[in-house]
Protein backbone atom coordinates (compact mmCIF):
# COMPACT_ATOMS: atom_id res chain seq x y z
CA UNK A 1 0.00 0.00 0.00
CA UNK A 2 1.49 3.29 -0.48
CA UNK A 3 1.71 6.05 1.58
CA UNK A 4 -0.77 8.66 -0.08
CA UNK A 5 -3.44 5.59 -0.13
CA UNK A 6 -2.62 4.89 3.46
CA UNK A 7 -2.85 8.76 4.67
CA UNK A 8 -6.04 9.09 2.95
CA UNK A 9 -7.90 5.70 4.53
CA UNK A 10 -6.20 7.42 8.20
CA UNK A 11 -7.86 10.50 7.25
CA UNK A 12 -11.55 8.64 6.32
CA UNK A 13 -11.08 6.35 9.34
CA UNK A 14 -10.66 9.46 11.52
CA UNK A 15 -13.71 11.20 10.08
CA UNK A 16 -16.03 8.11 10.95
CA UNK A 17 -14.40 7.33 14.25
CA UNK A 18 -15.95 9.34 17.13
CA UNK A 19 -14.30 8.85 20.00
CA UNK A 20 -16.09 10.02 23.32
CA UNK A 21 -14.55 10.04 27.24
CA UNK A 22 -16.82 6.98 27.93
CA UNK A 23 -15.31 5.00 25.51
CA UNK A 24 -11.56 5.90 26.60
CA UNK A 25 -12.97 5.50 29.86
CA UNK A 26 -14.13 1.93 28.86
CA UNK A 27 -11.36 0.91 27.01
CA UNK A 28 -9.61 1.42 29.96
CA UNK A 29 -6.89 4.16 28.07
CA UNK A 30 -6.95 6.28 31.83
CA UNK A 31 -5.11 3.60 33.38
CA UNK A 32 -0.71 4.98 33.29
CA UNK A 33 2.31 3.16 34.23
CA UNK A 34 3.43 2.72 37.69
CA UNK A 35 4.80 5.51 39.21
CA UNK A 36 7.91 4.36 39.86
CA UNK A 37 8.20 3.54 35.95
CA UNK A 38 6.62 6.70 34.80
CA UNK A 39 8.24 9.29 31.37
CA UNK A 40 9.06 12.84 32.36
CA UNK A 41 7.30 14.01 29.36
CA UNK A 42 4.28 12.72 30.00
CA UNK A 43 3.81 14.78 32.96
CA UNK A 44 1.37 17.03 31.33
CA UNK A 45 -1.06 13.94 30.34
CA UNK A 46 -1.25 12.70 34.26
CA UNK A 47 -4.19 13.64 35.46
CA UNK A 48 -3.47 12.40 39.18
CA UNK A 49 -1.78 9.36 41.15
CA UNK A 50 -4.23 6.90 42.44
CA UNK A 51 -2.42 3.36 44.40
CA UNK A 52 0.79 3.88 42.51
CA UNK A 53 -0.31 4.05 38.72
CA UNK A 54 -0.94 7.20 37.38
CA UNK A 55 -4.36 8.33 35.99
CA UNK A 56 -4.36 9.66 32.41
CA UNK A 57 -5.95 12.91 31.69
CA UNK A 58 -8.59 11.98 29.02
CA UNK A 59 -10.08 15.41 28.07
CA UNK A 60 -6.26 15.89 27.25
CA UNK A 61 -6.02 12.22 25.52
CA UNK A 62 -9.26 13.05 23.16
CA UNK A 63 -8.19 16.55 22.74
CA UNK A 64 -4.97 15.17 20.48
CA UNK A 65 -6.78 12.14 19.33
CA UNK A 66 -9.56 14.87 17.66
CA UNK A 67 -6.50 17.08 16.03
Amino acid sequence: MNRIKLEGNLATAQQETKVTIKDLLESGAHFGHQTRRWNPKMKRFIFEERNGIYIIDLAKTLQQIRT
